[in-house]
């Protein structure tokens, strides 16, 4: 019996020393306020490497971070005895071998077996579950998991979040799965029993074995994809954001099918790009970092948690196999940025992230994927209320089209009916042998049959220039049939066109509202004819166009990358009303349209268009319901197919001071209201009249 009792206490002695063992390796890693959890480096043999001979254990600086945790290290695993009379360890054992998962103790997953590294036993105990999800993920369909970073105080956050944009109804439909990460909290042992039971009841905390703090965000990211690799690899993506953003559902999933498959089996990271930040060696900073954890003074570019990020997959299982064996700073996204620039992922910058704040307006926020700011529950609640009103949205400035356009129409036949040809030069942007022009700029000037002097105005001034600045311009004139007097004036056009060669014209009438199909004419025949050349003008044939300012202005974009594609530059309409009064010329029937406001567009007076939205734009006019207003139609189209309206003041399509010294200011870019041809001979001789002397004003 002594004997038997001696081999049992030698056996507990044994469990408690090998215990204590892995405590004090583990706790080495736990207490670093000012430092990063590990030294700089990697383990290569029995050293560190890359480090400046920083070792990860010796450190002195490794010995803060987290403190508080030690507590719940030790009181969850220690030989704490149970019912039956065993340690907590043994416990633990025996329901492994068993195949089980104790409730209440986390889910025990295998990564510290399947992965070696200097992190491999900090990673057992910090990432441990408090809470078993290991069945949340068995829907093979599931496409998007929403990991939201939450303090375990913010309940109110997290139910509010539950009811409204993380919504389980509609998440499941999408294929989506929201949970919210956490660490413990510091001394609260009646908050860490209502989180246990908020988590009985909704079965969505992923909670790490540390202190909540500001600097275990690194913990935080890690508990996550620990969780992630082990359960949820079904998943094509994940998103992870904080409980005090609005996230746009709808739009992100929408968003991110567009573009699956288009990441491929390497890692893609999609958000807003932070770049030159700089590592911060102030110790009294709650942003410190070392030299030891970090040596390079100025972070790789990453992704900022503040705006929310998406993750594939792929990038998701080398991150966490990435991390097992490297230092780690405190902060989750500037972690991920130097694993990202170490792997070469593809970090993409995309602006429906958004890290500004809030600001009350809702139909804001509509545009973007993520806003944060979010500072009470009630603020979610009244933004997630509106966005899921369609009255509330049709009033808003810049409206969802698939709320607004309630008619999905098939436009094909009627095109194809209407825009025959009269007059067509299918090789206009061609040479003899039937190769592309280089093209800078095509002109479509919009003009009536009869306007035959406006258009030789043109052709004798601002049309007569066929290279500025090194670049080739060419010019065609668009148009219908007149109403009256159509044999007479159709002669005239013929004659006209026998002797330029620069009329495009369809067979449809001549109308206000038939500018509309203008404008298509216009996208159709540039899809078709000249899709090689680099930019479309569009404008009309009363106005005056700097050219040289433009080509100028063009090129200057050119130079540092921009302007190249999904290009609108104009005169921007902002919170242009729909009229609904019958009697208006400008009236839009709300069975056509049922928006307050259009979409931004450029005034059609005159505006630049890259070629490269041309074939797109009339795709969609195939399918698009007319309305009688063509700059607020272009404006429909642009927005359909993800173009930006650019605002530029230069263009002044209300009229402008036509002076020789005004026409040389370097912001002018066009002038309307020359509806006499004499005016435009005029202000083109005060363009061209290079004996005035201008001062600086």
């Amino acid at each position: 019996m002594i004997l038997k009792r001696n081999v049992l206490h030698t056996l507990i002695l044994l469990l408690v020393c090998i215990y204590a063992a892995k405590v004090f390796v583990v706790m080495s890693y736990l207490d670093s306020s000012k430092e990063g959890l590990m030294g700089q480096g990697r383990l290569h043999g029995d050293k560190v490497v890359g480090s400046k001979g920083a070792d990860p254990i010796a450190n002195p600086g490794v010995r803060s971070i987290l403190q508080e945790s030690r507590k719940f290290v030790v009181a969850e695993n220690s030989d704490l005895v149970k019912d039956d009379g065993k340690p907590d360890t043994e416990q633990k054992r025996e329901a492994d071998a068993a195949g089980g998962v104790k409730e209440g103790e986390g889910d025990d997953e295998k990564e510290g077996d399947d992965f070696a590294g200097m992190n491999a036993d900090l990673f057992a105990e910090v990432l441990k579950q408090q809470y078993d999800h290991s069945a949340k993920c068995s829907d093979e369909s599931l496409f998007l998991l929403l990991l939201i970073a939450s303090h375990p105080e913010n309940l109110n956050f997290r139910m509010t979040i539950r009811e409204t944009w993380a919504n389980a109804p509609d998440a499941e439909t999408q294929g989506v799965l929201a949970m919210f990460t956490m660490g413990r909290p510091r001394d609260r042992p009646e908050l860490e029993r209502t989180i246990a039971e908020e988590n009985d009841r909704y079965d969505d905390i992923l909670q790490g074995n540390f202190v909540e703090d500001f600097r275990n965000s690194s913990l935080k990211t890690l508990t996550s994809l620990k969780w992630v690799t082990s359960h949820c690899s079904s998943a094509k993506f994940i998103f992870m954001g904080d409980d005090h953003m609005y996230l746009n559902l709808d739009k992100l999933v929408k968003s991110l099918r567009a573009i699956r498959g288009q990441e491929g089996n390497h890692g893609m990271w999609r958000g807003r790009v932070r770049t030159s930040s700089k590592a911060v060696r102030e110790e009294s900073s709650k942003y410190y970092v070392s030299e030891r954890v970090f040596d390079r003074p100025v972070y790789p570019p990453f992704c900022t948690l503040d705006a929310g990020f998406v993750l594939s997959m792929p990038a998701v299982h080398e991150l966490y196999r990435e991390s097992f064996d490297r230092s780690i700073v405190p902060f989750g996204d500037v972690h991920i940025g130097i694993v990202a620039d170490e792997l070469k992922w593809s970090i993409i910058e995309d602006d429906l992230f958004s890290f500004h704040d809030y600001e009350g307006d809702t139909c804001e926020l509509s545009k973007f994927v993520t806003l944060r700011g979010f500072n009470t529950p009630e603020n979610i609640r009244d933004a997630f209320d509106k966005l899921h009103n369609e009255t509330f949205l049709r009033e808003c400035p810049d409206p969802d089209l698939n709320l607004v356009l309630s008619i999905k129409a098939n436009n094909k036949p009627y095109i194809d009916s209407v825009l025959k040809m009269v007059h067509d030069h299918p090789r206009f942007c061609f040479d003899e042998l039937g190769r592309p022009k280089t093209i800078f700029v095509l002109n479509l000037i919009s003009s009536l049959p009869r306007h035959f002097e406006s258009r030789q105005a043109i052709r004798e001034t601002w049309g007569s220039q066929e290279e500025v600045n090194g670049e080739r311009i060419k010019t065609l004139f668009v148009m219908g049939l007149t109403q009256q007097d159509t044999e007479e004036i159709q002669k005239e056009v013929q004659k006209e066109d026998d002797e330029y060669g620069d009329i495009i014209q369809a067979g449809f009438r001549e109308s206000f509202h038939n500018l509309t199909l203008k404008v298509v004419l216009g996208l159709k025949w540039v899809s078709e004819n000249c899709r090689h050349a680099s930019y479309i003008y569009k404008g009309d044939d009363d106005m005056f166009v700097n050219f040289p300012n433009i080509i100028n202005y063009l090129k200057k974009e050119r130079s540092s990358g921009k302007a190249m594609t999904k290009f609108f530059l104009g005169s921007v309409l902002f919170r242009s009303v729909r009229i609904n009064r019958k009697d208006s010329k400008y009236f839009v029937p709300e069975k056509f349209y049922s928006g307050r406001y259009f979409p931004p567009y450029c005034s059609g007076g005159g505006y630049i268009l890259s070629s490269d939205t041309m074939g797109p734009m009339y795709e969609q006019a195939l399918n698009t319901t007319f309305i009688p207003i063509d700059d607020a139609y272009q404006g429909i189209l642009a927005k359909k197919v993800g173009v930006v309206p650019v605002y530029n003041g230069g263009f002044k399509n209300w009229g402008e001071k036509s002076d020789t010294c005004s026409l040389r200011k370097e912001d002018l870019m066009t002038i309307h209201g020359f509806k006499d041809p004499i005016s435009m001979y005029a202000v083109w001789r005060n363009f061209t009249d290079f004996s005035v002397k201008c001062d600086a004003r």
